[in-house]
């Protein structure tokens, strides 16, 4: 079996939120560096945290717990975390868990403030004020 490393990358969304994106697998291996990345963004001070596993093709019980963990700490300082997650496999397993019940899961990147995303061209453009399908976006097919 090949064993994938975890990649972060990270930036400040705005004043009160981070943004942290993962690429490669959250295991018993690699979850106290997520949880040592997600400790850093709190004790920063932030106040949001927007956890980005559109990269991730796998993730154990560690990366819940690791979540939990995180939103605990932001909730208790008036916070909040929110999940990006596209794998039908790990929002199976949040599900299961009561994650998704704990913890706001976005399916689609796309949910996200541009500006959360790093895509500050993006956050220039007008942008509906309500969500919806891609149809109904402006920029997109349907539009």
């Amino acid at each position: 079996m090949r064993w994938v490393q975890l990649a972060f990358s990270d930036h400040d969304g705005d004043p009160e939120t981070h943004v942290i994106e993962l690429r490669g697998e959250v295991d018993l291996n690699s979850a106290p560096a997520f949880a040592d990345r997600m400790d850093e963004a709190i004790t920063s001070g932030k106040t949001r945290v927007v956890v980005d596993l559109s990269e991730v093709p796998f993730c154990d019980t560690t990366g819940p717990w690791v979540l939990v963990n995180g939103c605990k700490r932001l909730k208790a300082g008036g916070g909040s975390l929110e999940i990006i997650c596209t794998n039908e496999t790990i929002l199976k397993t949040f599900e299961i868990t009561g994650v998704s019940q704990l913890i706001p899961v976005r399916k689609r990147p796309d949910d996200v403030a541009p500006t959360l995303r790093g895509d500050e061209a993006a956050a220039e453009r007008p942008q509906l004020a309500l969500s919806g399908d891609a149809s109904t976006r402006p920029g997109t097919a349907g539009s």
